[in-house]
Protein backbone atom coordinates (compact mmCIF):
# COMPACT_ATOMS: atom_id res chain seq x y z
CA UNK A 1 0.00 0.00 0.00
CA UNK A 2 1.65 3.47 -0.93
CA UNK A 3 3.03 5.03 2.33
CA UNK A 4 3.70 2.26 4.27
CA UNK A 5 7.58 2.34 4.78
CA UNK A 6 9.51 -0.59 3.34
CA UNK A 7 11.34 -3.04 6.13
CA UNK A 8 14.32 -3.78 4.37
CA UNK A 9 17.49 -3.20 5.11
CA UNK A 10 17.80 0.17 3.39
CA UNK A 11 19.59 -0.42 0.80
CA UNK A 12 17.66 -0.57 -2.62
CA UNK A 13 18.02 0.44 -6.48
CA UNK A 14 17.88 4.34 -5.80
CA UNK A 15 20.89 4.49 -2.95
CA UNK A 16 22.00 3.75 0.42
CA UNK A 17 19.11 5.24 3.06
CA UNK A 18 20.52 3.99 6.49
CA UNK A 19 20.26 6.84 7.96
CA UNK A 20 16.18 7.44 6.85
CA UNK A 21 13.64 8.04 9.26
CA UNK A 22 10.79 6.63 9.35
CA UNK A 23 8.39 9.47 8.42
CA UNK A 24 11.13 10.15 5.80
CA UNK A 25 10.97 6.52 4.44
CA UNK A 26 7.16 6.34 4.45
CA UNK A 27 7.40 9.78 1.55
CA UNK A 28 10.00 8.18 0.06
CA UNK A 29 8.31 4.83 -0.96
CA UNK A 30 4.82 7.16 -1.64
CA UNK A 31 6.57 8.64 -4.37
CA UNK A 32 8.52 5.96 -5.81
CA UNK A 33 5.13 3.98 -5.52
CA UNK A 34 3.19 6.29 -7.34
CA UNK A 35 5.90 6.94 -9.85
CA UNK A 36 5.67 3.04 -10.72
CA UNK A 37 2.50 4.20 -12.53
CA UNK A 38 4.00 6.62 -14.30
CA UNK A 39 2.87 6.66 -18.12
CA UNK A 40 4.16 8.72 -20.98
CA UNK A 41 1.54 10.30 -23.84
CA UNK A 42 4.70 11.30 -26.43
CA UNK A 43 1.64 12.54 -28.71
CA UNK A 44 0.28 14.96 -26.72
CA UNK A 45 3.03 16.14 -24.44
CA UNK A 46 1.61 14.49 -21.03
CA UNK A 47 2.34 12.03 -18.31
CA UNK A 48 0.06 10.19 -16.22
CA UNK A 49 0.40 8.97 -12.78
CA UNK A 50 -1.83 7.22 -9.94
CA UNK A 51 -1.38 9.28 -7.37
CA UNK A 52 -4.30 7.68 -4.54
CA UNK A 53 -4.98 3.92 -3.99
CA UNK A 54 -6.72 3.31 -0.54
CA UNK A 55 -10.25 1.87 0.67
CA UNK A 56 -11.55 5.31 0.84
CA UNK A 57 -10.76 7.22 -2.28
CA UNK A 58 -10.05 4.58 -4.61
CA UNK A 59 -6.93 5.04 -7.30
CA UNK A 60 -7.15 8.44 -8.92
CA UNK A 61 -4.81 8.98 -11.72
CA UNK A 62 -3.91 12.47 -12.49
CA UNK A 63 -2.40 14.12 -15.80
CA UNK A 64 0.47 16.33 -15.86
CA UNK A 65 1.45 18.45 -19.24
CA UNK A 66 4.44 20.30 -17.04
CA UNK A 67 7.01 19.26 -14.71
CA UNK A 68 6.59 22.27 -11.76
CA UNK A 69 2.76 20.82 -11.37
CA UNK A 70 3.83 17.17 -11.15
CA UNK A 71 6.92 17.97 -8.79
CA UNK A 72 3.84 20.11 -6.28
CA UNK A 73 1.64 16.58 -6.78
CA UNK A 74 4.56 14.48 -5.62
CA UNK A 75 5.78 16.54 -2.79
CA UNK A 76 2.22 16.78 -1.51
CA UNK A 77 1.75 13.51 -1.70
CA UNK A 78 5.52 12.97 0.23
CA UNK A 79 4.62 15.29 2.81
CA UNK A 80 1.43 13.76 3.59
CA UNK A 81 2.67 10.34 4.01
CA UNK A 82 5.52 11.96 6.19
CA UNK A 83 3.30 14.19 8.58
CA UNK A 84 1.47 10.51 9.38
CA UNK A 85 4.37 9.03 10.36
CA UNK A 86 6.37 11.96 12.06
CA UNK A 87 6.41 12.17 15.80
CA UNK A 88 4.20 15.10 17.09
CA UNK A 89 4.87 17.83 20.22
CA UNK A 90 1.60 19.98 20.65
CA UNK A 91 -0.26 19.59 17.56
CA UNK A 92 3.27 20.23 15.44
CA UNK A 93 5.27 17.41 14.18
CA UNK A 94 8.86 17.59 16.25
CA UNK A 95 10.98 17.68 12.97
CA UNK A 96 10.67 19.56 9.61
CA UNK A 97 8.43 18.12 6.78
CA UNK A 98 10.00 18.91 3.74
CA UNK A 99 9.90 16.20 0.45
CA UNK A 100 11.56 18.61 -1.81
CA UNK A 101 14.38 16.45 -1.75
CA UNK A 102 13.18 13.43 -2.07
CA UNK A 103 11.05 14.20 -5.14
CA UNK A 104 13.88 15.25 -7.04
CA UNK A 105 16.17 12.23 -6.14
CA UNK A 106 13.15 10.18 -7.21
CA UNK A 107 12.47 12.00 -10.82
CA UNK A 108 16.37 11.57 -11.64
CA UNK A 109 15.83 8.51 -12.69
CA UNK A 110 12.51 8.56 -14.75
CA UNK A 111 13.34 10.51 -17.83
CA UNK A 112 10.05 12.83 -16.90
CA UNK A 113 12.25 16.12 -16.99
CA UNK A 114 13.73 14.68 -20.61
CA UNK A 115 10.59 14.03 -22.16
CA UNK A 116 8.87 17.56 -20.90
CA UNK A 117 12.25 19.48 -22.23
CA UNK A 118 11.80 17.68 -25.30
CA UNK A 119 8.06 18.80 -26.15
CA UNK A 120 8.36 21.72 -25.07
CA UNK A 121 11.42 22.48 -26.53
CA UNK A 122 12.11 25.98 -28.94
CA UNK A 123 13.85 26.08 -31.86
CA UNK A 124 17.25 27.13 -31.93
CA UNK A 125 17.81 29.97 -33.97
CA UNK A 126 18.97 33.68 -33.74
CA UNK A 127 16.06 35.30 -35.56
CA UNK A 128 12.25 33.78 -34.16
CA UNK A 129 9.26 33.99 -34.90
CA UNK A 130 8.00 35.19 -31.46
CA UNK A 131 4.05 34.75 -30.46
CA UNK A 132 3.11 36.87 -27.25
CA UNK A 133 -0.37 35.25 -28.14
CA UNK A 134 -0.52 33.34 -24.68
CA UNK A 135 0.30 36.11 -22.72
CA UNK A 136 -0.67 39.58 -24.24
CA UNK A 137 -4.31 37.36 -25.79
CA UNK A 138 -2.57 38.44 -28.81
CA UNK A 139 -2.61 37.35 -32.35
CA UNK A 140 -0.41 39.49 -33.97
CA UNK A 141 2.98 37.39 -35.15
CA UNK A 142 6.27 39.69 -35.25
CA UNK A 143 9.79 38.47 -36.14
CA UNK A 144 12.79 39.71 -34.46
CA UNK A 145 15.63 38.95 -32.87
CA UNK A 146 16.62 37.28 -29.85
CA UNK A 147 17.84 40.69 -27.70
CA UNK A 148 14.77 42.41 -29.03
CA UNK A 149 12.54 39.26 -27.80
CA UNK A 150 13.90 39.96 -24.33
CA UNK A 151 13.71 43.54 -24.28
CA UNK A 152 9.78 43.76 -25.41
CA UNK A 153 8.42 40.64 -23.53
CA UNK A 154 10.45 42.20 -20.32
CA UNK A 155 9.17 45.55 -20.93
CA UNK A 156 5.33 43.60 -21.53
CA UNK A 157 5.92 41.93 -18.06
CA UNK A 158 6.04 45.22 -16.61
CA UNK A 159 3.10 45.92 -17.10
CA UNK A 160 1.32 42.91 -16.86
CA UNK A 161 3.51 40.87 -13.96
CA UNK A 162 0.59 38.09 -12.98
CA UNK A 163 1.78 36.90 -16.74
CA UNK A 164 5.31 35.44 -15.00
CA UNK A 165 3.09 32.21 -14.45
CA UNK A 166 2.63 31.65 -17.63
CA UNK A 167 6.33 31.67 -19.03
CA UNK A 168 7.83 28.33 -19.62
CA UNK A 169 10.65 27.44 -16.78
CA UNK A 170 13.27 27.76 -19.05
CA UNK A 171 12.12 31.04 -20.15
CA UNK A 172 11.82 31.91 -16.93
CA UNK A 173 15.61 31.02 -16.00
CA UNK A 174 16.18 33.31 -19.75
CA UNK A 175 14.44 36.24 -18.33
CA UNK A 176 16.54 35.91 -14.89
CA UNK A 177 19.81 35.75 -16.69
CA UNK A 178 18.86 38.94 -18.97
CA UNK A 179 17.71 41.11 -16.08
CA UNK A 180 21.22 40.79 -14.05
CA UNK A 181 22.83 41.25 -17.62
CA UNK A 182 20.50 44.30 -17.22
CA UNK A 183 21.78 45.56 -13.95
CA UNK A 184 25.97 45.40 -14.89
CA UNK A 185 26.87 41.47 -14.36
CA UNK A 186 28.57 39.31 -16.79
CA UNK A 187 25.71 36.43 -16.77
CA UNK A 188 25.98 32.56 -17.93
CA UNK A 189 22.87 30.28 -18.06
CA UNK A 190 23.68 26.73 -17.43
CA UNK A 191 22.64 23.90 -19.55
CA UNK A 192 19.12 22.30 -19.27
CA UNK A 193 20.49 19.44 -17.11
CA UNK A 194 20.53 18.63 -13.45
CA UNK A 195 23.11 21.31 -12.62
CA UNK A 196 23.52 21.60 -8.74
CA UNK A 197 22.10 24.68 -7.31
CA UNK A 198 22.14 27.61 -9.86
CA UNK A 199 20.58 28.06 -13.02
CA UNK A 200 22.31 31.60 -13.56
CA UNK A 201 26.13 32.44 -12.55
CA UNK A 202 26.51 36.20 -12.71
CA UNK A 203 30.06 37.77 -12.12
CA UNK A 204 31.13 41.48 -11.42
CA UNK A 205 34.07 43.54 -11.24
CA UNK A 206 34.85 46.50 -9.68
CA UNK A 207 37.46 48.29 -7.81
CA UNK A 208 37.21 45.90 -4.97
CA UNK A 209 37.67 42.78 -6.91
CA UNK A 210 35.42 40.55 -8.74
CA UNK A 211 32.37 38.87 -7.04
CA UNK A 212 30.52 36.08 -7.87
CA UNK A 213 26.68 35.66 -7.85
CA UNK A 214 24.99 31.71 -8.15
CA UNK A 215 21.13 31.98 -8.74
CA UNK A 216 18.81 29.61 -8.58
CA UNK A 217 15.42 29.76 -10.27
CA UNK A 218 12.26 28.17 -9.10
CA UNK A 219 9.43 28.79 -11.32
CA UNK A 220 6.41 28.18 -8.95
CA UNK A 221 2.90 28.63 -9.05
CA UNK A 222 1.59 31.44 -6.61
CA UNK A 223 0.43 28.48 -3.62
CA UNK A 224 3.94 26.26 -3.88
CA UNK A 225 6.29 27.91 -1.70
CA UNK A 226 9.92 27.23 -1.34
CA UNK A 227 11.02 25.15 1.50
CA UNK A 228 13.94 25.06 3.35
CA UNK A 229 15.08 22.31 1.83
CA UNK A 230 16.40 24.31 -1.27
CA UNK A 231 17.33 27.21 0.91
CA UNK A 232 20.25 24.94 2.23
CA UNK A 233 21.03 23.16 -1.35
CA UNK A 234 22.12 26.32 -2.04
CA UNK A 235 24.07 27.32 0.75
CA UNK A 236 26.16 24.25 0.23
CA UNK A 237 26.92 24.68 -3.53
CA UNK A 238 27.66 28.41 -2.33
CA UNK A 239 30.44 27.62 0.32
CA UNK A 240 31.44 24.55 -2.50
CA UNK A 241 31.96 27.31 -5.20
CA UNK A 242 33.56 29.63 -3.03
CA UNK A 243 31.08 31.86 -4.77
CA UNK A 244 30.18 35.69 -3.18
CA UNK A 245 26.39 35.47 -2.61
CA UNK A 246 23.88 32.81 -3.10
CA UNK A 247 20.11 33.82 -4.49
CA UNK A 248 17.44 32.04 -4.78
CA UNK A 249 14.55 33.98 -7.61
CA UNK A 250 10.90 32.51 -7.32
CA UNK A 251 7.96 33.66 -8.49
CA UNK A 252 6.27 32.40 -5.51
CA UNK A 253 7.16 32.83 -1.89
CA UNK A 254 9.54 31.36 0.73
CA UNK A 255 7.98 29.03 3.61
CA UNK A 256 8.79 30.51 7.37
CA UNK A 257 11.33 27.55 7.95
CA UNK A 258 12.91 28.74 4.89
CA UNK A 259 13.10 32.57 6.04
CA UNK A 260 14.24 31.61 9.65
CA UNK A 261 16.97 29.40 8.83
CA UNK A 262 18.35 32.81 6.88
CA UNK A 263 17.99 34.55 10.09
CA UNK A 264 19.20 31.59 12.12
CA UNK A 265 22.39 30.61 10.27
CA UNK A 266 23.27 34.49 9.82
CA UNK A 267 23.41 34.36 6.24
CA UNK A 268 21.63 37.53 5.43
CA UNK A 269 24.90 38.88 3.32
CA UNK A 270 25.68 35.33 1.72
CA UNK A 271 21.70 34.18 0.72
CA UNK A 272 19.14 36.49 -0.91
CA UNK A 273 15.45 35.17 -1.17
CA UNK A 274 13.69 36.62 -4.16
CA UNK A 275 10.05 36.01 -4.09
CA UNK A 276 7.47 37.51 -7.00
CA UNK A 277 7.32 41.01 -5.11
CA UNK A 278 11.19 41.44 -5.89
CA UNK A 279 10.86 39.62 -8.76
CA UNK A 280 8.47 42.38 -9.95
CA UNK A 281 10.47 44.63 -8.93
CA UNK A 282 13.30 43.76 -10.97
CA UNK A 283 11.17 44.00 -14.54
CA UNK A 284 9.70 47.43 -13.68
CA UNK A 285 13.44 48.56 -13.23
CA UNK A 286 14.85 46.64 -16.43
CA UNK A 287 15.93 49.32 -18.72
CA UNK A 288 16.99 47.46 -21.81
CA UNK A 289 18.96 48.61 -24.59
CA UNK A 290 20.34 52.37 -23.46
Amino acid sequence: MPGTPDNGDGDDEYGHWDDETSWERAGRTAVETALESLEFDEENGRVYLTTSDDDKHGAGTEEFSNLEDLKFALVTLGEIQMCAYAPYEGGSPVFEIDADGIVENALSTTGVEEFFELHSAEPDSSNLIVTLEDLAKDSRKIEIDTNTVNEELIKWLARHPEKLYNLHHRKFEELVAELFKDMGYDVELTAQTRDGGRDVMALSNDRFGRTLTLIECKHFSRTRKVGVGVVRSLHGVVDGKRATRGIIATTSFFSRDAENFIKESNLDYRLFLSNYNNLVEWVRHYKGKR
